[in-house]
């Protein structure tokens, strides 16, 4: 059973423990947000915590909450001795390198709390420190996708700015569309 730890309350932290709780594999041990009230995702209210000092021992730190906090959060945990990853597209996996483990589990999808996912075609890239964890992290990733990448920070900047593009491009359009057939009486 691998032992996990959700760092964050957001919308990928509420979307990997819902994956994560259907494994039989993953065992999520606690998640913590600072603001306890952001964890209401989380089932089993025993798991929900807000101080840092409480985190317990794990396999898997994931750190899923905005980007330029993912720094500032990782100086706060103790140092642990398993993987600690975030799950950004856009920051380097070098700034979790104060941990002996670290590395990077990013799965490249727009999540919203209200609109359900299914993991299994999610695409997940896979970055770390050592051959050992990379394959831990692949392994992990295995457990609920179908769609792992090993992708360098580099290549995931790349990969997450063209994601955001062609996503925000095509949104931008259909404004514009609609518009258009306001503009000209007809409904969209």
């Amino acid at each position: 059973m691998i032992k996990v730890v959700i760092i964050g309350g957001g919308n990928v932290a509420t979307h990997l423990y819902q994956s994560f709780s259907c494994e039989d594999k993953l065992d999520i041990v606690q998640v913590f947000n600072r603001n306890k009230a952001h964890l209401n995702f989380v089932r089993e209210k025993h798991k929900r915590i807000s101080d840092p000092e409480k985190i317990e021992e794990a396999d898997l730190y994931l750190i899923a909450v905005k980007d330029e906090k993912i720094t500032e959060v990782a100086n706060k945990l103790t140092l642990k001795s398993g993987v600690v990853a975030h799950t950004s597209g856009s920051q380097p996996m070098n700034s979790l390198n104060r941990f002996q483990n670290f590395g990077v589990f990013y799965p490249l999808q727009t999540f919203s709390k209200s609109r359900p996912v299914d993991f299994k075609e999610v695409p997940i890239c896979v970055e770390a420190n050592t051959s050992a964890n990379l394959n831990f992290l692949k392994k992990v990733a295995t457990l609920i996708s179908n769609r792992i990448y090993e992708v360098d920070s580099e290549q995931r900047r790349v990969l997450h700015l063209s994601a955001v593009l062609v996503n925000n491009f095509s949104n931008h359009l259909f404004t514009l569309a609609d518009e258009y057939c306001r503009e000209n009486e007809l409904p969209f």
